[in-house]
């Protein structure tokens, strides 16, 4: 698996919302623990037509990889 970094800056000046979160928030967040299990928060698109939960595990965020 390659590792790809991304600027949050850039993405957030594109109009998308960055949210870091850690695993503990999960719930808080409204996400089931069971589903995303390493949760570290979302990036959400400029129109809201898409969130993308990210991973946290070893202090990183991560995207997700399908």
């Amino acid at each position: 698996m390659s590792e790809s970094i991304i600027s949050a800056g850039r993405v957030m000046e594109a109009g998308y919302n960055v949210n870091f979160r850690i695993t503990s928030d999960t719930l808080t967040d409204g996400f089931v623990s069971t589903t995303f299990p390493l949760y570290g928060g979302s990036i959400t698109t400029p129109h809201n037509l898409t969130v993308i939960v990210m991973e946290y595990a070893g202090h990183t965020w991560r995207l997700p990889t399908f």
